[in-house]
């Protein structure tokens, strides 16, 4: 039986400047298979959250229902960053032209980290940072300290929308699988699992209780569990 969860945290260092989380997460099954997606706004910008949230939520929904209508996991994947960069360009649209970079600048620059698995594949695809884990292992995703953002797109930069990172696999051989943005360390990675759905948020609460996690955090995974 296939598990499911995400959960999100915010780090001590923002707690304690009273900053909202700025990551956000999305974990979802069907019949057709499932999507993981976390998302970390740019913590230098004024309202990072609000296109964290957007991008996780686009990303999601958008890669759920095209696994509903029988697209493979690994074409689903692929199309998550261009489907998030054109909500965004709606979104973006409805600023006055004068305003618009200032806006896409202070609220939209999130990154997006993407894992959807069908019957037959795995696929994972970063636009920016984070940690994965994957093939047994945790594997940092680094993009020295300037990650790429997918709202860059909308200010011209038409190689945003290419992905860092694209990994696939069989997803017989792909028992567990989690991604996490940068802020959870990745040694810690590892202890999600075997806290799929309501442990999950209490497992990662526990480590920032622990100071563990000095900047916000978000976590998705999937595992499969004996029924």
């Amino acid at each position: 039986m296939l598990r499911v969860a995400g959960a999100r945290v915010i780090g001590s260092e923002h707690r304690r400047r009273e900053q909202n989380a700025q990551d956000a997460c999305f974990a979802a099954a069907s019949d057709a298979g499932f999507v993981l997606v976390v998302s970390d706004g740019c913590g230098s910008t004024r309202a990072a959250e609000v296109g964290a949230a957007l991008t996780a939520e686009v990303a999601g929904a958008v890669s759920m229902a095209r696994l509903g209508a029988g697209v493979g996991a690994v074409e689903v994947a692929s199309r998550a960053g261009g489907a998030v960069v054109e909500r965004l360009a709606r979104v973006a649209g409805c600023v006055p032209r004068a305003a618009r970079a200032r806006f896409v600048e202070d609220h939209l620059m999130a990154t997006l980290l993407v894992v959807v698995g069908d019957a037959r594949d795995v696929a994972l695809l970063a636009w920016g940072d984070g940690v994965a884990w994957v093939e047994g292992e945790a594997r940092v995703i680094d993009e020295a300290g300037a990650p790429r953002y997918l709202a860059h797109a909308l200010l011209g930069d038409a190689c945003a929308v290419e992905p860092g990172l694209s990994w696939r696999a069989p997803r017989a051989s792909v028992p567990r699988i989690a991604i996490a943005t940068d802020g959870l360390p990745r040694e810690l990675l590892s202890g999600a699992f075997g806290h799929a759905g309501r442990g999950l948020p209490r497992w990662l609460n526990a480590q920032g209780a622990r100071r563990l996690l000095l900047d916000d955090a978000a976590v998705a995974l999937a595992e499969e569990v004996a029924s």
